[in-house]
């Protein structure tokens, strides 16, 4: 069967915390806290010794070229997805929450990483559930909750394994997006 798939970015497909952490330890290293050396996206503000609003400041103004446009894919991710656009029978779509500065660098991120989505969608976590998909790979907590109340399931959501979703009861946990596709194809 043919399948809409969704696929998320940052800690999907790009390494966000990583580079996160790279720059934080070079342009503030005061910030930078040893307990949390992949920071929880969800509650940066007790990963690192600074406000929200400052680590904020660093990666959707101050860094957001070197994070955004020139981020680390997660290579295993974007390797498989690469050939799974080419020889799949399925569409692939885009759906990330950006914000709409820093679109472009997203935008420039896909295009060196020869990701050929159908198409980009730029949704809030709370909406992501109403793209036109029959799945959606993603790992953020907070989309998966959004997308079991409005879907009234988690069946179609596939849930990448990040420490900062441990919380979520997923019916759907998966380690990258090949194990992903396993699922929806029926295969494990």
């Amino acid at each position: 069967m043919k399948y809409n798939i969704g696929v998320d970015v940052d800690s999907v497909i790009r390494n966000f915390p990583l580079d996160l952490v790279r720059v934080i330890r070079r342009e503030h290293p005061e910030w930078y806290n040893e307990k949390y050396p992949v920071p929880d996206q969800w509650e940066m503000d007790k990963c690192f010794h600074a406000t929200r609003d400052e680590i904020n400041q660093v990666y959707w103004y101050d860094h957001t070229a070197e994070i955004m446009g020139n981020g680390t894919p997660i290579q295993e991710n974007v390797d498989y997805l690469k050939k799974i656009l080419k020889d799949s029978e399925h569409n692939f779509v885009c759906i990330t929450s950006q914000q709409s500065h820093a679109r472009f660098h997203t935008l420039n991120w896909l295009g060196k990483q020869e990701l050929n989505f159908e198409a980009v969608y730029f949704k809030k976590s709370a909406e992501k559930w109403l793209v036109e998909v029959d799945f959606l790979i993603d790992d953020s907590p907070n989309v998966y909750n959004y997308w079991r109340r409005g879907r009234s399931s988690d069946e179609s959501f596939i849930l990448i394994d990040r420490p900062h979703n441990q919380k979520c009861r997923a019916t759907n946990r998966v380690a990258n997006i090949e194990e992903g596709m396993r699922l929806i194809n029926g295969e494990g």
